[in-house]
């Protein structure tokens, strides 16, 4: 507990300063976009690759609305107070090291005389003419990666920065029994023969082992030792970020939306642009609706499935959860990360490995993992404070992949926010982004200063009467984080959308038969913040 013991002593503003210190931005702002292949029109495209004449349309584009294109040496130079960053900055990365960069990107950079980020698996470079390369758990003809000699010119061009992306996290490591891989930047690894899950201090060594390797490989070919790290598939952690600063990099990219900050440079947002957009999609994603996403959910206990009679049975139930959960159009689910089962207010069960609660499977990993990747949602913990430590919020962390975290037992106004700031930050180390869903009184009166903590959502503890949802809806700020759970018969009997709430969902596991009128009532296809 020494997080909290720490925020408790400092008082209040400190609390709301260290919780701001990571949303607001601070620095001089930047874009960042995101490029991987670039193919010639009519070729067979990945969903990632664009065609050069895409590609030159976007530079023009760029050009034509007055971005100005920068090198990490400009965003260095600007965190250093040496100039300022223009207005409009934009920096060009492309990852994985294709060898249409050698053939098609460096030639328009050197034309347009715009600056790039050229991200490489150094470990592909060890693979020999004619073999594939296991790109992500796929196999790709090394051919479509630069060779050696191309790496030492691309490496000699002014235009270009070298950067890693990694010796060999590009790729899936088994994080639990059942088998599911995830990113190797962020999976602690599984030993299906032990049963033993890789720690803290182990993850954090195998991640700077690796980065190190990288550095030294590229080093070897290019004569100078990267200082950029781009993260595989854009994931990473706050132990890989303390592995990368120990390896030697000092820029680091993920693939969070959003726009880069010259003083937060070990966590770079990217805009990744994909399957081949024009000018109009791009300016879309540059210039985003100030709003946030549609938030329609339902609950689920993991025990419900987790303690299945058998591997068959839990299958099925997991299979049955993501086709309602795609059936029913929701954007997220709300999975409870401990049970309370003599309702004593503390958690007595927990699902996820290293917790001291377990009794059951460790399977809250594969639970979010599947329903994140089959279904497409996001994932909301549900956790309480009391009966929990730093200890239990580490482990939660490590052990389960999330996107936004809700504490049941909080409620802003009543209670000291210490310990839900200093659960968040232990939490966010592995989440740099998670969201965070804020309990408030019903009454918006009584719910204190709410916007301190910046939260992503607001969640009234009791269904609002008319007046209090009235109360919320008029203020500007909360009408858009607004968040309602209802039983699904209340879902689907009200237009909530004509009332003010955008954000909506099941206080319970999605219905495997719907009442008439959910589907169209929680799909997130209709959008409320649109201009009429």
């Amino acid at each position: 507990m020494a997080a909290f013991n720490l925020l408790r002593r400092a008082g209040a503003g400190l609390i709301i300063a260290l919780l701001l210190g990571a949303a607001v931005q601070a620095g001089q702002p930047f874009t960042v976009l995101c490029y991987h292949d670039v193919e010639d029109e009519g070729s067979r495209q990945a969903a990632d690759t664009i065609t050069v004449r895409r590609l030159v349309e976007h530079f023009e584009w760029l050009k034509a609305e007055g971005y100005a294109v920068v090198s990490v040496e400009d965003v260095l130079a600007a965190r250093a107070g040496v100039r300022p960053l223009p207005p409009r900055a934009v920096l060009l990365t492309f990852d994985d090291g294709y060898a249409s960069f050698a053939t098609r990107v460096l030639p328009l950079l050197e034309a347009y005389r715009y600056p790039a980020v050229f991200a490489f698996v150094s470990s592909w470079l060890e693979v020999p003419a004619g073999q594939e390369v296991d790109y992500g758990g796929t196999a790709v003809p090394r051919e479509r990666f630069v060779t050696p000699d191309q790496l030492r010119r691309i490496a000699a061009s002014p235009w270009v920065e070298i950067a890693s992306h990694s010796h060999g996290l590009h790729r899936g490591l088994r994080a639990n029994r059942e088998g599911n891989e995830l990113p190797a930047a962020i999976a602690r690894s599984y030993d299906p023969d032990t049963g033993a899950r890789e720690d803290r201090a182990a993850f954090t060594a195998r991640v700077r082992t690796d980065l190190e390797r990288s550095a030294d490989s590229l080093a070897t070919f290019t004569g100078r030792r990267p200082r950029v790290l781009v993260w595989p598939f854009g994931r990473y952690n706050e132990d890989g970020i303390a592995a990368a600063r120990a390896a030697g990099y000092s820029v680091l990219f993920g693939l969070d939306p959003g726009a880069g900050d010259t003083d937060r440079l070990d966590r770079i947002p990217r805009y990744y642009p994909s399957r081949d957009p024009d000018a109009a999609t791009m300016e879309r994603m540059l210039r985003p609706p100030a709003r946030s996403p549609l938030h329609r959910f339902a609950r689920v206990d993991p025990a419900a499935i987790a303690t299945a009679p058998t591997a068959a049975e839990q299958d099925a139930r997991l299979g049955a959860l993501i086709e309602a959960t795609r059936g029913l159009g929701l954007t997220a689910l709300h999975l409870d990360a401990f049970s309370d089962r003599d309702a004593d207010g503390r958690p007595d069960t927990a699902f996820f490995a290293g917790s001291r609660f377990t009794a059951g499977p460790d399977y809250l990993n594969r639970l979010a993992w599947q329903t994140r990747t089959r279904a497409g949602v996001d994932v909301v913990l549900r956790l309480p404070l009391a009966g929990t430590d730093e200890a239990e919020w580490q482990a939660l962390g490590a052990a389960v992949p999330f996107d936004g975290v809700l504490f049941t037992d909080f409620v802003s106004g009543r209670d000291d926010p210490a310990r839900l700031v200093a659960a968040l930050a232990v939490l966010r180390r592995y989440q740099p982004a998670a969201r965070l869903h804020l309990r408030v009184p019903a009454r918006p009166d009584e719910a204190g200063n709410w916007a301190a903590l910046q939260p992503d959502l607001l969640w009234p503890d009791r269904a609002p009467g008319p007046r209090e949802l009235a109360g919320w809806l008029e203020l500007p700020a909360a009408r858009s984080r607004l968040v309602l759970a209802l039983d699904a018969t209340e879902a689907a009997g009200a237009d909530w959308l004509a009332r003010g709430v955008a954000h909506y969902g099941l206080d319970g596991p999605p219905p495997a038969n719907p009442p008439p009128g959910l589907r169209p009532a929680l799909s997130a296809r209709v959008d409320p913040f649109a201009s009429p």
